[in-house]
């Protein structure tokens, strides 16, 4: 009775502890990994590279130097949520729709620009801007 007994506190014991350590999956992190690893902006041939950590963007301009490496996770100082450290799972240019709706202004964008749309698996995201690597969080699911 006693080893049953244990065996029945071992057996609680080791599913909560894994249950604890699964990712967190939303609906906008379903396949986990972005379409592409890098963008390449038509017009100047600049290169964004997401790194195999899916944390940092380095921008690469057409001759070969780097622009730009950032860490927008970090940049933002956004709070942890969801998960200790998340990493990007959409990578994508994008019109910088909320330029437009925001009364204000956001510092560093301009409405209608091309922006690189980013979402992370805890699913917060946010722009980042082309020219400099600014990171402008836009909130959380």
């Amino acid at each position: 009775m006693k080893r049953l007994l244990l065996l029945l506190i071992y057996l609680i014991y080791v599913n909560i502890c894994k249950a604890q350590s699964r990712q967190y999956v939303a609906h906008a992190t379903l396949n986990g990994k972005p379409k592409q690893l890098f963008l390449i902006d038509k017009k100047d041939g600049t290169k964004y590279i997401l790194d195999s950590t899916r944390v940092y963007i380095t921008a690469i301009g057409s001759n070969g130097k780097v622009k730009w490496k950032t860490d927008p996770h970090k940049q933002s100082k956004t709070q942890m949520y969801r998960v200790v450290r998340p990493i990007i799972v959409s990578f994508n240019f994008e019109r910088c729709i909320y330029c437009n709706i925001l009364k204000k202004k956001i510092e560093g964008f301009d409405k209608n620009e091309e922006v690189i749309s980013i979402t992370y698996n805890n699913t917060q995201f946010g722009y980042v801007n082309k020219k400099n690597g600014a990171f402008f969080y836009l909130g959380q699911d």
